[in-house]
């Protein structure tokens, strides 16, 4: 249908993929951020985002968070999306006693860095990643607080379902 508006995402790093699988991949916030600027020059207008500890490993960390976004929003206009599931390994992934699991308080971290949006996934479900099966669970009860977080830092639900 000719006319309708059309957004374009740009998710430069993703959850998983780290330097040592891909040498150009983004991971520090400086990085990041002129990919996202170069990115919404081609025309992206939404940047959904990671966060990255130094060593290239997954953290929701929201100072680290709020680094980028402001880096982000430095360079160009673009509505900017904190991933609040980050990824399986670094902050975000803990052992227990049945395996490895995304941490929930981990996850929250995300929310509160001065995103206009912020990723609600509803999986449950054991994902691969190159250290093997992680559970990435989100239970009713712990979606529920994430949006309540998200209302709290005035940042909007992405919501997806898999």
């Amino acid at each position: 249908m000719p006319g309708r508006p059309v957004s374009v995402i740009v998710t430069p790093t993703g959850g998983m993929l780290t330097p040592a699988q891909h040498p150009h991949v983004p991971t520090q916030p400086g990085q990041i951020a002129e990919d996202v600027a170069r990115c919404a020059a081609a025309g992206a207008s939404v940047a959904a985002l990671h966060a990255r500890r130094p060593d290239h490993a997954a953290t929701c960390d929201s100072a680290v968070y709020r680094e980028i976004n402001e880096l982000v929003r430095r360079r160009c206009d673009v509505v900017v999306n904190n991933s609040t599931g980050g990824g399986l390994n670094g902050d975000m992934g803990r052992e227990t006693a049945d395996g490895a699991v995304v941490d929930h308080e981990q996850r929250l971290a995300g929310a509160g860095a001065g995103a206009d949006t912020c990723t609600l996934d509803t999986i449950t479900a054991y994902v691969r990643g190159p250290d093997g099966e992680t559970l990435m669970s989100t239970p009713r009860w712990f979606a529920r607080r994430l949006a309540a977080a998200f209302r709290a830092a005035g940042a909007k639900p992405e919501c997806r379902t898999w």
